[in-house]
């Protein structure tokens, strides 16, 4: 078997999932800081659905969605791991990609230091996000 044995499609999909499981911890931990309830699997599955996209660099990732809102078009930046300055050379890559999808903006929910990292960017805070968990008992 060779690689000309595999659509362009299969071969993505397998260079994205060696990618992906490079950085299956760090994805880990950015889904609990973020009180995500989803796990690392259901990431993986919106990945291979293809509701999620995955943008790899060499020690780092982003995960990001596309929403449509009413008459507004979000691409919204899910998860970061690895290196700032990789993730941010990914964000430069990201506004492109969100004007190519016609989106509207690009939104991110992180903790409160993004928002000292992003606001030379152009980001600036629009609203917060308080949780309460519901616990048994």
């Amino acid at each position: 078997m060779s690689l000309t044995d595999f659509s362009e499609e299969e071969l993505a999909v397998s260079l994205m999932q060696e990618h992906f499981q490079m950085h299956r911890k760090g994805i880990t931990e950015a889904l609990k800081r973020g009180h995500d309830p989803l796990s690392v699997d259901d990431v993986e599955e919106c990945l291979i659905e293809g509701t999620a996209q995955y943008w790899p660099h060499k020690q780092s990732c982003v995960v990001t969605s596309i929403q449509d809102r009413g008459e507004c078009r979000v691409l919204t930046i899910w998860l970061a791991a690895g290196k700032l300055d990789e993730c941010l050379e990914i964000e430069d890559l990201l506004q492109c990609y969100a004007r190519e999808m016609d989106c509207d903006r690009i939104e991110i929910a992180g903790r409160t230091g993004w928002q000292r990292v992003l606001q030379g960017r152009g980001y600036k805070q629009a609203r917060v996000v308080l949780i309460k968990e519901l616990s048994d008992g």
